[in-house]
């Protein structure tokens, strides 16, 4: 986040596409580290903003480089499988919270 504040903001709102094989351009520009370090790292990043990421995935338009660069475009399919699966994390979003609901709230 602090490296590459444009592909990975911690603001949910700011969130925008990522260009597909974005982790191979960090690996890329950072060799010192193990490959699935870096992969395990944006995964970090995506899992507090997965339902922000779906969104912005299922809007469609441009995907972004490590810069904030538009580089290719959401296609249909990829589209159409965020909006699946912001309903299903969503769907899965309410359940946990009624589970965490005192008995007395439900």
């Amino acid at each position: 986040m602090e490296r590459w504040p444009k592909a990975f903001p911690q603001d949910p709102s700011a969130i925008k596409p990522l260009a597909i094989g974005i982790h191979r351009e960090v690996i890329e520009r950072l060799p010192e580290y193990p490959p699935g370090q870096i992969r395990k790292a944006i995964i970090l990043w995506l899992n507090p903003r997965k339902g922000a990421y779906l969104r912005a995935l299922s809007a469609g338009g441009s995907r972004y480089d490590l810069e904030g660069n538009p580089r290719g475009e959401v296609s249909p399919e990829h589209r159409e499988w965020a909006a699946k699966e912001l309903a299903d994390w969503e769907e899965q979003q309410k359940v946990e919270r009624e589970v965490r609901k005192p008995a007395g709230d439900r």
